[in-house]
């Protein structure tokens, strides 16, 4: 008798604990630093060709759940999409590799797996953000669930049958929570004919890199999936032909 009781208040408190998660643990992100740049000087020059800012944001720390299992970022049977203000809402980007992204032309934010689960987004935590997951990958792809965060703090919340809501039963559960990044933003004195190739790397202009990407079109901002940290960064930028460093601060 003594056993059973035990049994019964494991999975009582088992329970309660779930339904807690479900409806909306929360909890503030860690406050962000202050901006930084680097005045970035070719290696033979001490004239200045550009200054690289960085400023720290928010990213999103998404991890959705359903029936049960974590949905992966690769060769996920059902895929997953961010939308914006709806279930059935203007797609933003897709949580998964095989999940159809914006198809308006508008730039999705860039999206990369985490090393806790799930994806990291480049755009802050936001009730309007919709978790959508769809029945198969390809086209005419149908929403099996979805649900969406009630603020911008750290939470699970339910997704639940994309056909009756909140009246229907959860299929699944997301985690959403505000991870620090930091927003390149190029500033230079000449236009680029060309792709501006970009890199941070930590101690001194050839160390680890931290890391990198390529700007095209004019394009002058890019997210690094990290926090900034103006006491060992330096940034790389190659245009032209040339190359150009300097030390964050």
């Amino acid at each position: 008798m003594r056993m059973m009781r035990r049994v019964a208040w494991f999975v009582a408190l088992t329970v309660a604990l779930f339904a807690v998660a479900a409806c909306g643990s929360q909890g503030r992100p860690e406050a962000l630093g202050q901006p930084a740049s680097a005045t970035l000087t070719p290696p033979s020059s001490t004239q200045s060709v550009g200054v690289a800012h960085l400023t720290p944001v928010y990213g999103s720390h998404i991890t959705p759940n359903f029936q049960g299992q974590a949905i992966p970022y690769a060769n996920a049977q059902n895929p997953v999409q961010l939308r914006k203000d709806a279930c059935n809402g203007e797609v933003l980007a897709a949580l998964t590799e095989s999940a159809p992204g914006p198809v308006d032309g508008a730039t999705p934010p860039e999206v990369k797996p985490n090393s806790a689960g799930g994806v990291t987004v480049a755009l802050a935590p936001s009730a309007d953000l919709w978790v959508s997951v769809l029945d198969h990958t390809g086209d005419n792809a149908h929403i099996l669930a979805c649900g969406h965060p009630l603020s911008d703090r750290k939470q699970y919340f339910d997704l639940y049958d994309a056909r009756k809501g909140v009246n229907g039963i959860a299929l699944g559960a997301a985690l959403i929570e505000a991870v620090p990044l930091t927003r390149l933003d190029l500033d230079m004195t000449s236009t680029a004919n060309g792709p501006v190739e970009w890199a941070v790397r930590s101690g001194s202009c050839t160390g680890s890199e931290v890391a990198s990407g390529s700007l095209a079109n004019g394009a002058k901002s890019d997210t690094i999936f990290d926090t900034l940290d103006a006491s060992a960064w330096w940034v790389t930028v190659t245009a032209n032909g040339a190359s150009a460093c300097g030390k964050v601060k």
